[in-house]
Parts: structure tokens; sequence; C-alpha cells
């Protein structure tokens, strides 16, 4: 057996390699322990690590609870887009214990009412969280600049920051929770 070592790096998730999947090409990667020449980022031999454009999410739901790991956010024609894998949890709880005993722990808790609606093959989400309401159109680039001109959007309204940014940049601190 060869000894191997693991090749800690972040991908930007938006140059061109990226938008290829060639996420270990990344123009603006970063490494993990390696200084200022490869990206700044503290070493990796540490109880717990930050790793940039990772989002692993636990949510719970009547029927157990659902896992989604969200890849980098990537912007084309004034579109985000992110690859989603996701699968359903028969206990959400089991799964929580598992990924402490890993290592990883929660970093940010959110809350949101969500409505769904399905407009010629496009999904539209209107999510209620502590920072306001929005509108969220899922589905092919064209489908969505569609349904956004048919509900009376253009470019210029479109927010393209996740809700931690949101939070974070409205003043938050802590976790975005209703009261």
């Amino acid at each position: 057996m060869l000894p191997s070592a693991p090749w800690a790096c972040t991908a930007c998730g938006n140059c061109f390699f990226c938008r290829r999947g060639d996420y270990h090409k990344c123009d603006h990667g970063r490494v993990f322990g390696h200084g200022a020449t490869l990206g700044s980022l503290q070493g990796a031999q540490a109880e717990s690590v930050l790793v940039p454009n990772a989002n692993l999410t636990l949510r719970r739901v009547p029927e157990g609870g659902v896992v989604t790991h969200k890849g980098p956010r990537l912007f084309e024609a004034g579109l985000k887009s992110r690859e989603e894998r996701e699968t359903a949890v028969a206990d959400p709880d089991v799964l929580q214990d598992i990924l402490e005993r890993l290592g990883l722990r929660p970093v940010f808790r959110y809350q949101k009412y969500r409505e769904a609606y399905e407009w010629r093959g496009q999904e539209i989400v209107v999510d209620e969280t502590p920072i306001g309401t929005f509108l969220e159109i899922e589905g092919d680039p064209e489908g969505i600049r569609a349904a956004a001109s048919a509900l009376g959007f253009g470019p210029g309204d479109y927010v393209t920051d996740s809700y931690v940014g949101l939070f974070l940049a409205a003043g938050g601190q802590g976790d975005m929770v209703f009261p």
C-alpha cells in the first residue's frame, strides 16, 4: 500500500475550470496550510476548520430529515446556480450525531417558512425569513427569466446572495431564527 496525503484545497466555483467541473484546477483555488503563495488558509491540523464554498444542510421535516450538499455558487448571465445533492434521512438526530463524531458542527442556523408553486416547469417558492420575504425561482435559465418577467421582475431585481450573506449584511449576529 502506498502512503497518501489529502489535497486540502478549495475552489471558487466561477472560473473556467470550475464551470467545467474541474475544481482541482481552479484558477482561484486556495490550499490549507501553505501560506500566502497558495491562498493564506490556515492549516487543517486543528479541531475545526471553516471551509470556503462548502455548504451542508440538515433540515428537519415531518417525515424525518433531509440532508443537502450545495456546491460552489456559479454566476452566468446574471443568474446564480449551484449543484445540489439531496437525500432523505430517517432520523436527523442520528445523522447530526454522526456528523459531530466526524468533527462537523453547525456554524449557522436559519429558519424559513416556504410555500412552493410550479409554473411552466419552473419551481417558484416564497420564503418568509426573519429578515424579510423572498421569491426564489428554480429551473432552467430561460424559464427563470420568463417566470420572473411574468411576475413583473427583471435582472435589476435579482438577489444572488445567500440568506447567510443577506443576514450578515443586514447587521445580523448569531443565528437567523424567528424570535
